[in-house]
């Protein structure tokens, strides 16, 4: 891969041949496996509406009846409630969280920062693989994406979802550093171009249908004056996608925001501005950036 910037592509600076070891370091060197002992069931590591939009997305994005992947998941894996999938298998760090998610079909257990396989996963046997706040922890993101996309059947997709919050000790330098959400997802959607990825997309808003958004918006307004910021980076497997069946219109989902590629924010390309907060840099929400001890 060439080390100098490419046209149309992401600043150099997010893709993984420009991060140094020292981008993909942590602060708390302890074994993963210490951190996670303790079962975090019931706890939820964003916000209510964070956790709708993410919904909708899989309920737009998801196909019935597939076969689902949820890497470093946990009790909750976020799936529309009405839709039926013909296996979930859920992956974490601890497996009384995994015994804990009722939609889970198969279950197991890995420390991806040192071993990032899915050596027990067949190739293409997967519809989708969807990772939920946790991208920033994984220390050999690109190695880990690439088994990502050899379990994706074709025209799979790869859905990553993250918000400004995290585990600061246990989160890698390169995501420590960002300055905004817009950092952010320059730096994931590197990770899916390293690992081979096509047609990689961000979006940053997910509209609601109307009653979940009126008793989002209520409950808003009781929890909190402002939320977690959203955003989920997807991609999918390789020249194969043109040829699946029934391929994913992207730009024809309604409520769906989808952000202007970094290259094309810099050649001009208009777009609706994202909110205020979204783009706002993180010192100024330097408190929102930091869970509690007890939450991710």
């Amino acid at each position: 891969m060439a080390s100098g910037p490419i046209r149309g592509r992401l600043p150099e600076r997010t893709r993984l041949a420009a991060l140094s070891e020292a981008d993909l370091s942590k602060i708390d060197k302890t074994p993963d496996e210490l951190f996670y002992l303790l079962p975090r069931v019931g706890v939820h590591h964003v916000d209510d509406n964070f956790r709708r939009q993410l919904t909708q997305l899989f309920r737009l994005l998801l196909r019935q009846n597939g076969d689902i992947l949820d890497l470093c998941s946990q009790h909750d894996s976020h799936l529309p409630p009405e839709v039926q999938y013909n296996s979930v298998t859920v992956h974490g760090m601890n497996y009384l969280e995994l015994l804990a998610n009722p939609r889970a079909t198969e279950r197991f257990t890995r420390n991806f920062n040192t071993d990032p396989t899915l050596s027990n996963l067949g190739d293409a046997s997967m519809d989708a693989v969807v990772m939920t706040v946790s991208i920033q922890y994984m220390q050999r993101p690109a190695e880990l994406l690439r088994e990502v996309r050899r379990v994706l059947r074709p025209g799979g997709i790869v859905i990553l979802s993250f918000s400004n919050r995290m585990y600061f000790n246990k989160a890698v330098e390169a995501w420590r550093s960002q300055t905004s959400m817009r950092g952010l997802v320059n730096l994931v959607q590197g990770y899916l171009q390293d690992a081979g990825f096509e047609e990689v997309r961000a979006a940053n808003r997910v509209q609601l249908p109307e009653a979940e958004a009126q008793w989002g918006s209520f409950l808003g307004g009781m929890l909190s004056r402002d939320g977690d910021p959203y955003s989920s980076v997807i991609g999918f497997r390789g020249a194969e996608r043109a040829e699946a069946k029934a391929p994913l219109d992207l730009d024809s989902l309604e409520g769906v925001s989808w952000l202007p590629s970094a290259a094309a924010a810099r050649f001009g390309e208009s777009a609706a501005p994202p909110p205020a907060e979204w783009m706002a840099p993180a010192v100024a929400n330097r408190h929102r950036f930091a869970y509690l001890p007890v939450f991710k």
